[in-house]
């Protein structure tokens, strides 16, 4: 258990509240004397609009057959937050932008 004590993870807590460090809105882990910094990404787009032919409230149904879109990272990007926005563009920017461009082909 020493291994796991809080003296194992305190560097990550200081350099985090220091007034040097520019880290912001970002996740990490520590134990044991590893640390490490998470990726905060977001999926490709899943949209259930009337544009998809979803003229009601979207179902379980679209969700689970859109879990490849859901599962495309490299389709997403890397929303910046720090803002309380959860980064940008938030999912009405998207909805609108979605609805407003041309059809799909």
């Amino acid at each position: 258990m020493q291994r796991l004590s809080p003296d194992k993870v305190s560097a990550m807590v200081v350099w985090l509240a220091h007034q040097d460090c520019q880290a912001e809105a970002s996740i990490h882990e520590a134990g044991g004397g590893y640390f490490a910094r998470l990726n905060w990404a977001r999926s490709a787009p899943l949209f259930a609009t009337e544009k998809e032919g979803v003229t009601e409230a979207p179902l379980p149904e679209n969700i689970r057959d859109g879990e490849a879109t859901l599962a495309d990272f490299a389709g997403g990007d890397h929303p910046i937050s720090g803002d309380g926005s959860m980064g940008a563009p938030n999912a009405l920017e998207q909805v609108f932008g979605h609805l407003k461009s041309a059809p799909e082909q």
